[in-house]
């Protein structure tokens, strides 16, 4: 059962939502996806991105590789 006031945790956001979210743009995003910094759907030719693996995405503590992936000028 639903409860109004729940986010939907399986909701699927687009590139967009999640580059809104972290503040980077869109080629970063579809960047971190392709090279599986970030947990991503292909649906076709797009990205998706489950609410529930981008939340515990952020609450993990960062690897090496990904603290570098995060920080590097190079992302965007």
């Amino acid at each position: 059962m639903n409860h109004p006031s729940k986010p939907d945790l399986d909701a699927l956001l687009t590139v967009e939502s999640v580059a809104h979210l972290f503040m980077v743009s869109p080629m970063t995003i579809r960047s971190w996806a392709q090279n599986g910094r970030l947990p991503a759907i292909k649906i076709g030719r797009l990205w998706r991105f489950r609410r529930a693996d981008i939340e515990a995405w952020v609450v993990t503590p960062p690897t090496a590789e990904r603290q570098a992936a995060v920080s590097s000028p190079q992302s965007e």
